[in-house]
């Protein structure tokens, strides 16, 4: 099968990642990249996961080909942390989508904590700069099994899920957020961009009643026989004193 790119959310099936504050990874994950893939869906051939596939447990990338050579899965942080990150192939060094994504984050107001590889046989965490390749073998299975068929595969951290005032950026920012990771894919292929709907005022709907003064009396006995005028010509009325 031929795809432009592949668009996971990691986990999948009874492994839900990091839990905290009521959230699941899992949940978090999927509602971004379903919602990049609905934007993205009528533009790209994309490659997605279900919510009960893991991404990289079940080899969903053997067999497929990317005309764009990348793919991103979709995380989120735990351990006490903030802001969002990017990790990539040590031997990738072309960076677009990734300080795209994490800039517009940064707008947002998450912290921005770079591009980052990790070495399998260290452990040790690489800060990445654009053009500079690290020849080592990369940690994270995912990225191991996507660069072996040439593709460069990217893990997208979101936020931390433990950490209160990220989750109170992700509650209010999350459309934001999911308009940036599409924007940064479409800029990317040199694809318009699009934009966010903006929310109008809603209309009031409630019915509305117009009411008729039909006179004005200084004597009471006067108004009342006016009511009773009305009435008896179908008229719905009634006496309110003014002062």
């Amino acid at each position: 099968m031929i795809y432009d790119f592949y668009l996971f959310q990691g986990h999948g099936g009874v492994d839900v990642g990091a839990c905290a504050n009521g959230y699941k990874e899992i949940d978090i994950a999927y509602e971004i990249a379903d919602g990049v893939y609905n934007l993205l869906k009528n533009t790209f051939k994309i490659h997605r996961n279900t919510k009960q596939q893991n991404n990289y447990t079940n080899n969903l990338l053997l067999g497929n080909t990317y005309l764009g050579k990348f793919g991103i899965t979709i995380h989120v942080n735990a351990g006490g942390g903030n802001g969002a990150e990017c990790l990539v192939p040590c031997m990738e060094s072309y960076f677009k989508i990734e300080n795209n994504i994490l800039n517009k984050f940064s707008g947002f107001g998450f912290a921005n904590r770079g591009i980052k590889s990790r070495s399998y046989n260290t452990e040790q965490f690489y800060k990445r700069q654009e053009r500079m390749k690290i020849n080592d073998t990369d940690y994270y299975k995912e990225i191991r099994q996507a660069w072996s068929l040439g593709v460069s595969g990217t893990i997208l951290e979101l936020f931390f899920i433990d950490t209160k005032t990220d989750l109170e950026k992700y509650n209010k920012y999350k459309t934001d957020m999911i308009y940036a990771i599409a924007n940064a894919i479409l800029e990317y292929f040199n694809k318009p961009l699009l934009s966010k709907p903006v929310n109008k005022p809603t209309e009031n709907t409630s019915p509305v009643t117009y009411r008729v003064i039909a006179g004005s009396f200084k004597n009471k006995d006067n108004a009342n026989k006016q009511v009773e005028k009305l009435k008896k010509l179908g008229i719905e009325s009634f006496v309110e004193k003014k002062v």
